[in-house]
């Protein structure tokens, strides 16, 4: 398979001016603008994602300064790349004499690790970042390094790709983020809002999700040194992910044998991963969802019956309980690892 390889020159972010963040709140969103979620913020969730990106990239973009325990970015980087940064705000303060948006850390990747060659060879879809909450090192942003909180949309990934996540190795995130990075993990989410996306609100998105996938989708094929397919999977809602994959200009021309692939391979694949096993361990279909039988043994991982089911879409990387969270299982039928 040809991966996706970035050019020392190209960067792979979109970061959305705060005009344009306003809109999508107030247009795709039909937000009132008084309930906004910061932008400062989303523009540090944008420095994380970025340090992260950099590992393929090999160069930081966003570079530190430092006073004592105190972090920032120079607003001047964002404005070269046409992001003006509001100094009047309790995100941005003067450090050695420069104005910049605060973070949490320093930059995360020593030299070393910046010049190792890389490639993205698979991309998880997820809706938006998780609101934050206290203590700090309780949060679950997936490319903060210092949010060490539970969550299987961090876990998941980790499990299908081999890597331990357990609390005591959080304590060095960074080094799990490397071996994600090692393995050509990317993870991007389709919404910039850190807030809590019920049905009600998800109702209006669909329209917005598909262009954002397509946004996505167009960076990364843009990107590409050589043509390719990079695989996908959908950790986002299902109704999202839906919409996207059902749009037919992404499965039929763009994204046949990486959105529309279905479960009727789950018994190879299966097979492969646990050798000699017979039957079929596919229940009928209810709704989207196909039942998987009982005590069928991935790694640690038991599938039980009743409890986690497999989509009729193998693109998504979630099982049916109880509010569908992503699991190792599924992202691994997705890469098809």
């Amino acid at each position: 398979m040809t991966n996706l390889r970035l050019n020392k020159k190209q960067k792979l972010t979109m970061i959305l001016t705060e005009a344009d963040y306003n809109e999508m709140w107030t247009k795709d969103f039909a937000m009132p603008i008084h309930t906004i979620p910061s932008y400062h913020q989303y523009l540090q969730r944008e420095v994380y994602q970025q340090d992260y990106l950099d590992l393929f990239l090999g160069k930081p973009t966003f570079e530190r300064e430092r006073d004592g325990n105190q972090f920032g970015v120079p607003i001047k980087i964002f404005r070269a790349k046409g992001i003006i940064v509001n100094p009047c705000s309790p995100y941005v303060e003067k450090i050695n004499d420069k104005e910049c948006l605060l973070v949490d850390y320093g930059y995360p990747f020593p030299d070393e690790e910046l010049e190792k060659e890389r490639s993205i060879k698979y991309v998880l879809i997820g809706e938006a970042a998780p609101p934050l909450k206290a203590p700090i090192n309780e949060n679950t942003y997936f490319y903060n390094k210092q949010h060490k909180g539970t969550t299987p949309y961090f876990d998941a990934p980790c499990k299908a790709f081999g890597i331990a996540c357990k609390k005591k190795h959080k304590s060095k995130k960074d080094k799990i983020l490397v071996e994600l990075a090692n393995k050509g993990v990317v993870l991007f989410d389709l919404f910039p809002f850190s807030i809590i996306y019920d049905n009600k609100i998800r109702s209006l998105l669909a329209a917005c999700a598909i262009n954002q996938f397509s946004l996505i989708k167009k960076e990364i094929v843009k990107l590409s040194c050589k043509k390719g397919k990079v695989k996908y999977s959908f950790l986002c809602s299902t109704l999202n992910a839906l919409d996207i994959i059902k749009v037919p200009i992404f499965g039929v021309h763009e994204m046949s044998d990486t959105v529309i692939r279905t479960t009727t391979v789950w018994q190879d694949w299966l097979s492969r991963q646990i050798p000699g096993i017979t039957g079929a361990p596919l229940l009928a279909l209810k709704g989207d969802w196909h039942g998987v039988v009982a005590d069928i043994k991935l790694g640690a991982d038991k599938v039980s019956k009743g409890d986690k089911r497999i989509h009729k879409y193998r693109s998504i990387g979630k099982v049916m309980y109880p509010q569908c969270p992503p699991h190792k299982i599924p992202i691994r039928f997705s890469f098809d690892l």
